[in-house]
């Protein structure tokens, strides 16, 4: 009896289901390098021994700091969660394989490791559990996408500083400073890198720098903070000399910040002021030559200081010597735009011209300007002729130099003439005497003329004969071998359109005027006889 009882709680045993544990796992599979769009994508993978036969998995699943965690269905299991709880499901699986995939979003992610935990986890056949394990998690390093900075400030700039005031969502800021140079201090946020020309000791150009700072995040991910600096350069107001002399003399008192008047005393005519500012930027007008009168002479040298401000130094400078005849002389002498070779002791010059000039232009400039006057260059006749060029110095003291002035006699030319000229279609009554003739014109712009030396050995040349026009001049030079020349000028006119008349003259009829005359000569006759016969009656 007993033992019908042992057999038959033996077959309860076996109809009543039981829990069969074995040695499982749950492995969370996670990309790092895999992040699009703010989604990590994770495998669950089973790790169950073979022949363990399960067909759903439960439980709890978390991401530390995710904003959200979704299942993906693989090929053979379909899942989801609610409330944390993840249930996946099949039709029946053996050993180890791949549950599916969940998607974490990590967007308000702030630390920068993810954990990722899936804890009582339990196998289930058939809603008998065969297997469980406690947890199985996987800490992820994501890349931060943090690309700003954490502060930023500037330094060794005079008390420079931002604006507006550092703000790390703000990235363009405004530094005004004096200085030559700023150093700017930059921290990232997170791990992110900085690059860029915007930090560290930067020397500044006057007016406005351009700097930038480039943050990375972990992932790449870049923002620029740009930093104008505007240097502004205060400018020098030193307008003071540091040396004032002149070339031919000492002046006096010794040069000082507080002295603006000096005096000198010299002998010459003129002076040379140099200056030179204590500030290289400030400027100077009032240096260079200066011409000197007889006794006191004032200069004024003003410098001007960089930022506009103006101080003018007077210098009295005192000519002792009275100007003499001696202190004039001529700087330079021209004869028709020839240059008169001078020399500092010789005041009388010769000067040749051939027998047709009658004039000559001449051309001379005094030391120090003096008044320069001219007189006996016009109306030259053969032979000898006295310019005078008398300059005219201080206390009208006066110097005198002369040019003669040798006009060449016509007879000492009388060979250079033309024995014969003909100017074809024209009637040229010539003389080889006469040497200046006029020809009237119709239309032509251009005359056949046709000259003829007195020598063979005399050149003949012809100027001007082409593009006639009323007012033309043709000029036909006789040379010879010696450089001597003589000239005849052709003044050609044009000829005034003018009303033929002859031919109304030789249309008039004169028959009624004969008739008048004779009838005139009838009537007188008529009164004759009328008269004589009266005085016989």
């Amino acid at each position: 009896m007993k033992k019908k009882y042992l057999y038959l709680l033996s077959l309860i045993a076996l109809l009543i289901p039981c829990k069969v544990f074995a040695e499982s796992n749950v492995i969370i599979n996670c990309n790092s390098n895999n992040i699009v769009n703010d989604i990590l994508e994770c495998s669950l993978i089973a790790d169950v021994d073979d022949g363990v036969i399960y067909n759903k998995v439960e439980g709890s699943i978390s991401a530390s700091n995710a904003s959200s965690v979704s299942f993906i269905n693989s090929q053979n299991f379909a899942g989801s969660i609610k409330n944390n709880h993840l249930t996946i499901q099949s039709n029946s699986e053996v050993g180890s394989v791949t549950l599916g995939n969940i998607k974490i979003n990590i967007s308000n992610l702030i630390a920068e490791t993810l954990e990722i935990k899936m804890s009582n986890i339990k196998f289930f056949n058939n809603d008998v559990e065969v297997s469980n394990v406690s947890s199985a998690n996987s800490i992820v390093k994501v890349a931060s996408t943090v690309n700003t900075l954490e502060s930023l400030e500037v330094t060794n700039c005079n008390e420079c500083k931002l604006s507006p005031s550092f703000d790390a969502e703000n990235t363009v800021y405004t530094v005004t400073t004096n200085a030559s140079s700023i150093t700017i201090n930059a921290k990232a946020s997170s791990n992110a890198k900085l690059s860029g020309d915007g930090m560290g000791n930067l020397k500044l150009k006057e007016g406005r720098n351009s700097f930038q700072i480039i943050v990375t995040s972990e992932s790449g991910d870049s923002k620029i903070y740009k930093i104008y600096v505007t240097r502004q350069v205060t400018k020098s107001s030193d307008n003071s000399l540091k040396k004032l002399s002149i070339n031919n003399g000492d002046i006096e008192p010794v040069l000082s910040n507080n002295v603006t008047t000096y005096k000198a005393n010299v002998d010459d005519s003129k002076v040379v002021i140099s200056a030179v500012a204590n500030d290289d930027k400030a400027t100077i007008v009032g240096t260079g030559e200066q011409t000197l009168q007889y006794g006191e002479n004032k200069f004024e040298v003003i410098v001007t200081a960089e930022n506009g401000a103006s101080k003018s130094y007077t210098l009295v400078i005192i000519r002792n010597k009275e100007i003499t005849e001696d202190d004039l002389f001529l700087g330079s002498l021209s004869i028709d735009g020839e240059d008169i070779k001078l020399d500092e002791d010789v005041t009388e010059y010769t000067y040749n011209v051939s027998s047709d000039v009658n004039e000559v232009d001449i051309s001379a400039k005094a030391n120090n300007n003096f008044k320069v006057d001219i007189k006996g260059n016009e109306d030259l006749v053969a032979g000898e002729n006295i310019v005078t060029i008398t300059i005219t110095g201080e206390n009208d003291i006066t110097k005198v130099y002369t040019v003669t002035i040798n006009k060449e006699d016509k007879k000492e030319l009388e060979g250079l003439y033309l024995k014969d000229l003909i100017i074809e279609g024209y009637g040229l009554s010539f003389s080889p005497e006469t040497l200046e003739y006029t020809v009237t014109i119709n239309d032509e712009k251009e005359l056949n003329i046709s000259a003829f030396a007195s020598d063979e050995n005399y050149v003949v040349e012809l100027n001007g004969n082409e593009d006639l026009h009323d007012g033309s001049i043709i000029k036909i030079i006789v040379s010879d071998q010696e450089g001597n020349s003589n000239i005849y000028k052709i003044n050609v006119k044009e000829l005034e359109k003018v009303v033929d008349t002859s031919k109304q003259e030789s249309d008039i009829n004169y028959i009624p005027f004969i008739m008048i005359g004779l009838f005139g000569v009838l009537f007188i006759v008529d009164v004759i006889l009328l008269i004589k016969k009266i005085i016989n009656k």
